[in-house]
C-alpha cells in the first residue's frame, strides 16, 4: 500500500488521521514504524501528540527521524568511515582557499578582510549545491561539461566561468582528501543512504510527513526507502482539504505518483479563520499592540495563553522589544529560537579575553574580563576593584604597562601613608601586589597566543586550555537547569577547539597568526547553533520558519513590511542566476514561490483566529506592507496610533504633553494660543502636579527660586521638563566649572588647614587637591591646568580669608552636607550646604560662588531663597548652636559677603515667600503675566530662552 493522504494545513499534528491508518493495516503497535518529518522540531511535537492522543499506559514509539538523523543513524550502523562535521568541513576548505586565494580576486574585492566570513560561506553553499542538487541528476563531469556549454550560449563573462571551475576543483581535491583518509562529509549522507538502506531492517510502514521541497539528492534517498519498505503512507499539505497551492507541493505530489503512490483526499469542512490586518506607526507600538492583544485575548475571552503564538519574519529585530513590554504586561512567554554559541553567557568571558589579548590589553576590556564570575581562579578582591584600580593607575593598554602603572600606583601609595597622609586610593598595597602577582602569571601565558611567528592549531589549542585551566572556567555553580546548559556550553567550546585539531590532521599542519585564529574561532562559534532547553509556558515567540510546526488557537504574525517578508535569498558569488535553471538550482522565483507557500500555509494554520500587522515607519523610515500581504488584503487595514507615554516619550516634552496630544486625538478640545493670567490646572494634570510636589515632596531652594522669578518658568522647567540646550564650546559651562571648584575646595579643606600654614603650603595644599579631584573626575590635561590656574590666581585671597574665618576658635565643622527640616507642616526643604564652620557654640554658614552673588534686594523681595532657606535647616539640624552668620565667599569678585546680620528680618520674611510659593505651585498657579508694577519683565527679555523662542508670551503685550 501506496497512499498520498493531501490535509488542510491545520491539521498540522494529524495523528488521529495516522492511527486510523496503521489501525486499517492491522498494525497493533508503531514498533516497526519508520517516521520521516522535515524538522527536529516537529519530532518533539509528534512525540508529545502521540502521548496525549493513545490512552495506554504504555506503548513502542515509533522511529521518529529527519532524513538527515535517518541517514545518519544507517551510516553509524552500516558504515566504518569516519564522519567529519561542519567545523572539519569548513577549516579543511578554508586551507585551500587560502592556498588558491591569488586566483581567487575575482570572488573577492582587494583588501577585503572578511575572506573567510564572505567567500567561504559562499564557497560551502555552492559545493553543497553541487551535491544537494547537480551531482545525482548529471554527475560533477556532466555539470562541467553543461556549465562550459551554457557559457558560451549565455556569453557568460570568462571570470565568471574561471571561478565555477576553481571551486569544482576546490571541491574535487576536497573530495579527494577525504577519499585518502577513509573519511565522510556529514553532507554527504543522503547521497550515502541508498547504499545502505538495504542493510537495514524492513519497516512494516514508512511514514512520510510533511514535505514538499525536496533536493535531487533527497529524491533519491526517498525513492530508496520506498522501493525497500512494505506500505508508505505520505501526508501532504495543502490551504484547503482536496486542494495544494504551491508548484513546490505539485511538484511532490508528482514524484510520489511516479513512484507508485495513490491520492487519497482526506475530506474537511472548510474553517472559518477570524483574520485581522492593523497597521501600526512603529515596530515598538507593534509589540505594544500584539501585548494588549494577548491579554484582551487571555483576560475577556479566556484563551489559554499557552494556546497563542507570535511570529515575525525577522524575530530578532523585535526580540529585545518583545522581552521588555511582555515583561510590563505580566504576559507569560518563551521565545523557542536557536541560540548561537557565541552569544551564550559562559562562551563570551572566553571571547572577551581572547579579544582583549589580541588587541594587547586595553583596560576597559581587560577589566571587564577580571570581573567575569566564570572565572574561579581569579580573587573576589580582584573581581570587585579591577576596574577602580585600573582607572586610578592610569592604564590605557598593554601588558607591560599594565604592571608598571600598578607598580607606580603602589609606591605612591606606600609614600604617602609614610608621610601620614590620606592615601591617593582606597585600594591597600597588599590588594596591589596580589593584583600585580596574578597578572604576571597570567600573562606569561597569554603572551603565547601572540608570539610572532603564529602556532599550528593544535599549539593554540594547548596554550587556550591552559589558559583557561588557569582561570578555572567553569559554570556558574547551581544545580539550577540553565547553569546545566552553561557546561554544555563551555564543553561545546572545547570540542570545537578539538575540531581544529582534527582538520589539521587531515589538511596538514601550518601556522597561522592569532588574530586569523581568533577570527576562525568566533565565525565557527557564531555557525553553531542549539535550541535551548526551556520551560515552555505562556505564549510562544518563534521564528517564521518554525512557525509552520505549531497549531495554536490564535496566531500574531507581524512584521509583515517588504524587503524583509517576502525574505531575501543569500547572494550568489559564484553562480550566475540565469544558469542556476539548468542545473536544475533553487532559482530566485522558485524560492519566491516556497515563501508565498509557507505565507498561505500560516494563514491556514490556527485554529480560531490570525491577526497580521506591519509597522508604517521606525523614525524617519517609512515602510510599505509586505506584497504577500498586499495579495490579501480586502479592505483598508485597521490603523492604530501609538499612544504609549514609553513609545512616545522621544517625541513629547513631557508627560503632561503626551496627556495633551492624546486627549487631541480622543476629541478633547484645548486651547491651542498662549493666553496673558494665570493657568489654574484642575484634574489629572493637578494630580500629576500633587503627586510631584504634594505632602510627602521635597522642596529645594534653588526650585523655589526660579518659582520666585517667574512661576511660569518653574512650570516650563519643572512640570513640563522643557530645558535650553546650550551650543557645545571650548570652555566648561558654569555649573561643571562651579561644581569642579566646589570639589577641589572640599577636599583641600577636609585635609585640615592650620593657621601655621604658609602661603606657599596653602597652594601646594590645593595644588594636590586638584590633582585628585582631576584623577576622580577623569578631567583631562588642559582642564586641570585650567582649574590650577583659576585657583592659584584666587588663592591669596582664599588664604588671607581663611585666616580672618579661624578667628574666635571657627573651624569647619562639616562640608557639602545635605540638611532636611520642615518649612512648616506637610512641607520639607532640603539644601546641601558648602560649609559649616563653629567655634563650639556658634556657627557660621558659607556658600562658595564661582558667579555673581545676589543683591540684598533680591533677599527683601523673596526672589533669592538660599541663604535663608540654609539658615532655617542649620537651626533645625544643629539646635545646640546659634546660627550667627550666613554668607557667601565669591571666589569671582573675591569677597566675604556676609547677609544675615543686618537682614534678620528679611530672613524671615523670605521663609514666608517660600511657604506661599509651595502653596500655589500646590494648586497649580503658573502666571505668564510679570508683576503689575513693571513695565517690562527683565527675566524674559534677558534671558528666558522660553520667551525667545515663542514658548510664552510673557511682557509681550506690556512692552
Amino acid at each position: 500500500m501506496k497512499k498520498i493522504i493531501l490535509v488542510p494545513f491545520h491539521k498540522i499534528n494529524p495523528e488521529k488521521i495516522i492511527l486510523d491508518e496503521t489501525g486499517r493495516l492491522g498494525l497493533s503497535s508503531f514498533e516497526k514504524c519508520l517516521w520521516l518529518v522535515p524538522s527536529v522540531r516537529r519530532i518533539r511535537k509528534i512525540q508529545k501528540a502521540l502521548a496525549d492522543t493513545i490512552e495506554k499506559e504504555s506503548f513502542v514509539p515509533p522511529g521518529l527521524f529527519t532524513i538527515d538523523t535517518f541517514a545518519k543513524e544507517l551510516f553509524l550502523s552500516f558504515d566504518n568511515r569516519i564522519l567529519i562535521d561542519n567545523v572539519s568541513r569548513l577549516l579543511i576548505l578554508h586551507r585551500l582557499l587560502n592556498r588558491i586565494k591569488d586566483k581567487l580576486s575575482p570572488l573577492m574585492p582587494a583588501g577585503n578582510p572578511y575572506f573567510f566570513s564572505g567567500i567561504l560561506k559562499s564557497v560551502a553553499r555552492w559545493i553543497k549545491n553541487l551535491k544537494d542538487y547537480i551531482i545525482p541528476s548529471i554527475g560533477l563531469e556532466g555539470a562541467i561539461t553543461l556549465l562550459g556549454s551554457k557559457a558560451s550560449q549565455y556569453q557568460i563573462p570568462e571570470d565568471v566561468w574561471q571561478k565555477c571551475l576553481r571551486v569544482i576543483d576546490v571541491f574535487k581535491e576536497y573530495e579527494q582528501l577525504l577519499n585518502e583518509k577513509g573519511l565522510l562529509d556529514e553532507e554527504d549522507l543522503i547521497l550515502n543512504l541508498p547504499s545502505l538502506i538495504q542493510k537495514a531492517a524492513k519497516p512494516e510502514l514508512v511514514i512520510i510527513d510533511g514535505f514538499y521541497n525536496l533536493t535531487n539528492a533527497e529524491k533519491r534517498a526517498f525513492e530508496a526507502i520506498i522501493q525497500y519498505s512494505k506500505n508508505c503512507l505520505a501526508i501532504c499539505f495543502g490551504s484547503e482539504a482536496g486542494k495544494e497551492s504551491s508548484p513546490s507541493s505539485k511538484s511532490f505530489i508528482e514524484f510520489l505518483k511516479k513512484n507508485g503512490f495513490e491520492q487519497a483526499l482526506f475530506t474537511e469542512k472548510k474553517r472559518k479563520i477570524k483574520r485581522e490586518i492593523i497597521e501600526y506607526s512603529s515596530p515598538e507600538g507593534e509589540v505594544e499592540g500584539i501585548a494588549t492583544g494577548i491579554k484582551t485575548l487571555c483576560l475577556k475571552e479566556k484563551v489559554d495563553p499557552s494556546d497563542i503564538a507570535v511570529t515575525f519574519p525577522s524575530l530578532s529585530k523585535y526580540e529585545l522589544t518583545i522581552k521588555r513590554v511582555f515583561k510590563k504586561y505580566g504576559i507569560d512567554f518563551f521565545i523557542n529560537t536557536p541560540v548561537s554559541f557565541l552569544n551564550t553567557p559562559s562562551v563570551m568571558p572566553a571571547i572577551k579575553c581572547l579579544k582583549a589579548i589580541d588587541d594587547d590589553f586595553p583596560r576597559r576590556l581587560f577589566a571587564s574580563v577580571l570581573r567575569s564570575p566564570y572565572f574561579k581562579k581569579i580573587p573576589y578582591e580582584i573581581k570587585f576593584s579591577a576596574e577602580n584600580i585600573s582607572i586610578k593607575a592610569g592604564i590605557i593598554k598593554g601588558c607591560d604597562e599594565w604592571i608598571s602603572s600598578l607598580e607606580t600606583l603602589k609606591k605612591e601609595i606606600l609614600r604617602k601613608e609614610k608621610d601620614g597622609e590620606e592615601s591617593i586610593d582606597p585600594q591597600p598595597e597588599k590588594l596591589i601586589e596580589r593584583t600585580i602577582n596574578f597578572l604576571n602569571d597570567f600573562f606569561s601565558i597569554a603572551k603565547r597566543l601572540k608570539e610572532e611567528n603564529g602556532h599550528t592549531f593544535e599549539e593554540y589549542k594547548d596554550i587556550m586550555e591552559e589558559l583557561f585551566e588557569f582561570l578555572e572556567w567553569s559554570s556558574l555553580e547551581s544545580s539550577g537547569e540553565v547553569f546545566q546548559e552553561e557546561e554544555k556550553e563551555i564543553r561545546e567550546f572545547k570540542n570545537l577547539l578539538e575540531g581544529f585539531v582534527i582538520a589539521e590532521e587531515i589538511i596538514g599542519r601550518e601556522k597561522i597568526d592569532f588574530s586569523s585564529f581568533l577570527k576562525l574561532l568566533q565565525i565557527l562559534l557564531n555557525a553553531k547553533s542549539f535550541l535551548p532547553e526551556r520551560k515552555e509556558a505562556g505564549v510562544e515567540i518563534l521564528n517564521i520558519s518554525d512557525a509552520g510546526n505549531i497549531s495554536p488557537s490564535v496566531l500574531f504574525f507581524g512584521g509583515l513590511i517588504e524587503g524583509e517578508y517576502p525574505q531575501k535569498p543569500a547572494k550568489d558569488l559564484i553562480l550566475p542566476e540565469r544558469l542556476k535553471k539548468e542545473l536544475s538550482l533553487l532559482t530566485i522565483d522558485e524560492f519566491l514561490e516556497l515563501e508565498r507557500f509557507d505565507f498561505e500555509k500560516l494563514l491556514d494554520l490556527p485554529k480560531k483566529q490570525i491577526i497580521l500587522s506591519y509597522p508604517s515607519s521606525e523614525a524617519d523610515k517609512l515602510y510599505l506592507p509586505s506584497s504577500f500581504l498586499m495579495d490579501i488584503i480586502q479592505e483598508p487595514p485597521r490603523k492604530v496610533l501609538d499612544f504609549s507615554y514609553e513609545i512616545l516619550k522621544e517625541e513629547v516634552y513631557s508627560y503632561e504633553e503626551f496627556l495633551r496630544i492624546r486627549g487631541l486625538v480622543e476629541g478633547k478640545i484645548f486651547q491651542g494660543a498662549n493666553v496673558s493670567g494665570e493657568l489654574n490646572f484642575q484634574g489629572p494634570l493637578l494630580d500629576l502636579i500633587l503627586t510631584r510636589y504634594g505632602n510627602n515632596a521635597v522642596f529645594f531652594p534653588t526650585e523655589l527660586e526660579v518659582y520666585a522669578r517667574c512661576p511660569h518658568l518653574f512650570y516650563l522647567q519643572k512640570i513640563l521638563k522643557l530645558e535650553e540646550v546650550s551650543e557645545p564650546t571650548e570652555e566648561w559651562d558654569p555649573g561643571t566649572w562651579g561644581k569642579a571648584v566646589h570639589r577641589v575646595l572640599y577636599r583641600f579643606f577636609k585635609k585640615g588647614f592650620y593657621l601655621k600654614n604658609s602661603l606657599r603650603e596653602f597652594k601646594e595644599g590645593i595644588a594636590n587637591a586638584i590633582s585628585e579631584v582631576s584623577k576622580e573626575e577623569l578631567f583631562n590635561p588642559f582642564m586641570q591646568e585650567m582649574l590650577l590656574s583659576y585657583l592659584d590666581s584666587v588663592s591669596e585671597f582664599l588664604f588671607e580669608q581663611e585666616r580672618e574665618f579661624r578667628i574666635n576658635g571657627y573651624c569647619p565643622l562639616e562640608m557639602e552636607k545635605m540638611l532636611k527640616g520642615e518649612l512648616e507642616k506637610g512641607t520639607m526643604v532640603a539644601g546641601r550646604i558648602d560649609r559649616l564652620d563653629s567655634n563650639g557654640k556658634d556657627l557660621r554658614i558659607i556658600d562658595y560662588k564661582t558667579g555673581k552673588s545676589p543683591a540684598l534686594k533680591e533677599i527683601k523681595e523673596g526672589t533669592h531663597l538660599q541663604m535663608p532657606l540654609y539658615h532655617l535647616l542649620a537651626k533645625k539640624n544643629f539646635p545646640g548652636f546659634s546660627v550667627e552668620e550666613a554668607g557667601i565667599l565669591n571666589l569671582k569678585e573675591k569677597e566675604w559677603k556676609e547677609y544675615f546680620k543686618k537682614n534678620k528680618e528679611h530672613f524671615e520674611g523670605a521663609k514666608g515667600k517660600a511657604t506661599e510659593h509651595v502653596a500655589n505651585i500646590r494648586e497649580g498657579k503658573f502666571p505668564r503675566n510679570p508683576p503689575e508694577e513693571d513695565d517690562i519683565c527683565d527675566w524674559y527679555f534677558s534671558k528666558c530662552a522660553f520667551f525667545a523662542l515663542g514658548a510664552c508670551e510673557g511682557g509681550k503685550n506690556r512692552r
